[in-house]
């Protein structure tokens, strides 16, 4: 008899594990900080710096923007820019080591009126985001 609970013990932890590994971190979209804006001369169009970790062999990022947003108010704008990893561990404690070092990434997005004297804050995070000019 307690063969067979364990051998449904171990059933129910794979399918357990399974299904951490169909909806777990791995490859998840998530809103991305925000490192730095830099803002056109024109006010109308601002480039969102991202910081993406380190580059595979063939030159390119694990990550991949999948989807920006801009909400726009009198005294703010709130940007976000939406980022998935599928080079990221499935299982939360596989985590892979990280280097001190982020690669810049650019992410253009477009205003309805000039950011002027408006705060640009991050969607990810909710803070302020320093802005350069251009």
């Amino acid at each position: 008899m307690s063969h067979k609970i364990s051998s449904e013990r171990n059933l129910l932890i794979l399918a357990s594990l399974a299904l951490l590994a169909l909806t777990g971190c791995g490859g998840q979209e998530k809103w991305y900080q925000i490192s730095s804006i830099k803002v056109s001369a024109d006010q109308q169009s601002i480039v969102a710096e991202l910081l993406f970790s380190d580059k595979r062999e063939d030159g390119t990022f694990c990550e991949k923007v999948v989807d920006t947003e801009v909400t726009e108010s009198a005294s703010h704008v709130v940007v976000g820019v939406r980022v998935e990893n599928p080079c990221e561990s499935v299982l939360p404690w596989e985590e892979r080591p990280t280097k001190d070092i982020g690669y810049a990434y650019p992410v253009q997005l477009r205003l309805t009126r000039p950011l002027a004297q408006r705060t640009v804050r991050d969607k990810s995070n909710d803070m302020k985001i320093p802005v350069t000019n251009n």
